[in-house]
């Protein structure tokens, strides 16, 4: 969203013109602009003098883009190291705006996290944002990546393993997913020994509604199957009892019971839902959820891909447009 001055913000902090930024304030740019602050605009390229010159024209440090976003996760995201330490010395409120720009830098940038760490930005922030809307950690947006230092750092600095993001995850099980295994061993070593529990584990999904039959099935490990006849998927992963999340979507709570597939992201895509006693595909990006009426855990394990083929053919419909039919 441009506000016909921002990209001359950009540019004049980049070069630390203040004369041209005095050009562009005489013009009438509101220092303090909704959509894009001047001071998150600068963050982009701008040094310490750029910000003390902005402060003492009235900007608000600690103002916000239409996306959320504060100058020290802007700076952040365009790895403006100088404007980082910056926004920190001239006092930015960390506790507001320091979570959001941890986790961005865990995505791969260890000197900045550390500043930002012994700054006093909270460790465990889990708020969604536009691009993560189902939240999670720092810790997770290093494990997901495969950070170890990112995430040996974030451990010993107090990084709680056991949080989840709303989809039931969190930061071991993202390690898992994508393989990372010396970081799946780390933060075992710091999880609560329950989580790693089969028989705590295979209690919690039987009073979350799981059937004991699918309980039993899933076991101890995770297990592959091809599918052959399956048109657009080759093979699909069933979790374990230790892998099952638990995710919501319309208010109702969600069993998710794939970890892997071939060619799609497995989460959601095939769900137990203990209110229907029902499974059922839940498509995350648009947040409907499509009942599965004919299928059964016999007819799953039978014959798996003529269930995905009919969820990805949206042969199914979503719960809210079957209920108003009946």
């Amino acid at each position: 969203m441009e506000t016909g001055w921002d990209e001359r913000m950009v540019q004049a902090s980049k070069s630390g013109d203040i004369e041209a930024i005095k050009t562009l304030i005489s013009e009438g740019m509101n220092l303090n602009d909704s959509t894009n602050p001047a001071i998150v605009a600068a963050s982009k390229q701008g040094k310490r003098p750029v910000f003390e010159f902005l402060l003492e024209q009235g900007a608000d440090i600690n103002a916000v883009n239409h996306v959320g976003s504060s100058a020290l996760s802007h700076a952040v995201s365009w790895n403006n190291v100088k404007a980082v330490e910056a926004l920190l010395a001239l006092g930015i409120d960390v506790a507001a705006h320091g979570g959001l720009a941890l986790r961005g830098a865990a995505g791969g940038r260890l000197d900045l996290v550390k500043m930002l760490v012994e700054a006093g930005a909270p460790v465990n922030f889990n708020e969604p944002d536009m691009v993560r809307p189902y939240g999670g950690t720092p810790l997770q947006a290093a494990a997901g990546i495969g950070h170890l230092p990112i995430v040996r750092y974030l451990l010993e600095a107090g990084a709680d393993p056991a949080i989840k993001d709303s989809y039931g995850e969190r930061a071991y099980t993202d390690a898992k997913r994508y393989k990372h295994k010396e970081v799946m061993e780390l933060i075992y070593s710091y999880e609560p020994k329950e989580l790693h529990d089969f028989d705590n584990q295979a209690a919690r999904l039987k009073k979350a509604g799981l059937p004991a039959a699918i309980i039993r099935d899933l076991g101890e490990a995770s297990s592959r199957v091809e599918m052959p006849d399956c048109e657009q998927v080759s093979y699909i992963e069933f979790g374990s009892v230790l892998d099952v999340a638990e995710l919501e979507c319309q208010g109702l709570k969600l069993l998710n019971l794939l970890v892997d597939m071939d060619n799609y992201s497995a989460l959601g895509m095939l769900v137990w839902v203990p209110a229907h006693k029902k499974f059922a595909s839940y498509d995350v990006e648009h947040q409907e959820l499509m009942l599965l009426p004919d299928a059964t855990w016999a007819k799953l394990r039978k014959k798996p891909g003529a269930f995905i083929d009919r969820i990805l053919n949206g042969e199914y419909e979503p719960e809210e447009h079957a209920d108003s039919e009946t």
